[in-house]
């Protein structure tokens, strides 16, 4: 690997009723990306402030107890711009869901949660959260804007139907969750409708912890859910480009080594995995909505790439080393030290099959035996996360950047803290 710059919003902690929550959860997420902003490596495409509220900036909306706070609904649509590594652009919808669980506003509309027809997230009233889609559109070397809403001005965004288009023929663009591309379940392929969570909550919920990590080219989020789930048990959700294997490095989106992927284990109102991701198992489905695990995998190598309009995310499949990261070879004699193993990606569905790549390697990988969730390593450098508290090898953790300050899960302000820092994390 060579040196990367990661940007964090680490250790918020929510802790407030359930709608409340919510709100909070939303105006981190979105003063994070404002961060981003600041940084050049994320901007603004369109904004809707919510049902019910007054007109203010983007900059001016605070939380629930605030002035100009977002209101129910309230989405928003973010470009990441193409970097010196990564030659493309890709975009990320999000919109909060709270309230009644109510999504359809007319702002927003077409949308649907997990495949629900009801109007509310994956068919269940008492579900909160974040929500997301994600778009990459290219021709050539060339990125192009997918978004088909309304614009930026004062927060008045609207959808359209459908929501996300290729512009002109000959392009190629992928939306994922896997559900709203050609073989999905009708009306997401044509609507490209549907929408995963980024960050999932109980209606119970009253004390949440959750970081944002970003390492340039993906977005990771991971939230315990502390009241439904207990203290340092984690979801996790990853959004946006992963690394190609060495034999399709440059093979990739406009001739790069990145596929493009969404993977979402949201906790909350759903189960969390013990091995924090579900490993062997399908991410993404036809139908969009498993709850459990979803999200989809694209990339324009082994025929994936479509000759279907707006086609070729397809359903998606991690694993990892198989024994190697149990007991019975953790913590290494050689290194007096747990080992870190990068988290393999493939292609699920036929025909497309095979190894991809990884998860970005320096963003995300497995660990075994020795670990417990909200460790850190001796410089403060890498913190581990877990579904499941209990060390075990049917128990692995996850291993993330972390900013070099404390460790993980001291944090007591619903904005937690902001950093930067560069790295290789080899």
């Amino acid at each position: 690997m060579t040196s990367k710059t990661y940007y964090g919003k680490l250790d918020c902690l929510t802790n407030t009723s359930a709608e409340s929550a919510v709100n909070e959860t939303y105006r981190s997420f979105c003063d994070f990306m404002a961060y981003l902003t600041q940084s050049n490596v994320a901007s603004l495409v369109a904004w809707n402030s919510g049902s019910g509220v007054i007109s203010a900036s983007f900059n001016q909306r605070g939380f629930w107890d605030q002035s100009n706070t977002f209101g129910q609904g309230a989405h928003s649509v973010w470009k990441f711009p193409s970097s010196s590594t990564r030659p493309f652009d890709w975009y990320l919808y999000t919109q909060v869901v709270s309230g009644s669980a109510a999504m359809q506003f007319s702002f927003n509309v077409p949308i649907s949660g997990y495949g629900a027809t009801t109007d509310n997230l994956a068919n269940n009233a008492s579900a909160r959260g974040i929500i997301m889609q994600a778009a990459v559109c290219f021709s050539g070397s060339t990125s192009f804007n997918p978004w088909n809403g309304g614009g930026i001005t004062d927060g008045q965004s609207t959808a359209a139907n459908p929501r996300w288009v290729p512009g002109a023929a000959g392009r190629t663009m992928y939306v994922l969750p896997r559900s709203n591309e050609f073989g999905g379940t009708s009306p997401m392929p044509t609507q490209k409708s549907n929408a995963i969570c980024l960050l999932g909550l109980a209606s119970t919920t009253q004390k949440i912890r959750y970081n944002f990590i970003f390492d340039g080219d993906a977005l990771l989020c991971l939230c315990n859910d502390i009241t439904t789930n207990g203290t340092a048990n984690y979801g996790i959700s990853y959004v946006g480009p992963f690394e190609l294997r060495s034999a399709l490095s440059g093979s990739g989106i406009c001739s790069s080594s990145f596929g493009f992927t969404m993977y979402s284990t949201p906790g909350g109102f759903s189960s969390l995995s013990s091995n924090t991701l579900n490993f062997a198992t399908a991410i993404g489905d036809t139908a969009g909505s498993t709850t459990s695990t979803n999200g989809g995998i694209a990339a324009p190598v082994g025929g994936v790439a479509s000759t279907q309009p707006g086609s070729g995310s397809k359903i998606g499949y991690c694993d990892t080393v198989a024994t190697l990261v149990n007991i019975t070879f953790q913590a290494s004699t050689y290194t007096g030290q747990v080992d870190e193993f990068p988290i393999i990606l493939a292609g699920n569905e036929v025909p497309t099959i095979g190894v991809l790549g990884t998860f970005n390697s320096g963003l995300l990988r497995v660990a075994g035996n020795g670990v417990q969730s909200q460790d850190v390593n001796g410089d403060n450098s890498r913190a581990v996360f877990g579904g499941n508290t209990t060390i075990a090898n049917s128990n692995l953790k996850i291993t993330t950047p972390w900013s070099g300050s404390t460790g993980p899960g001291i944090g007591l302000t619903r904005l937690g803290t902001n950093f930067t820092w560069t790295k290789d994390y080899g």
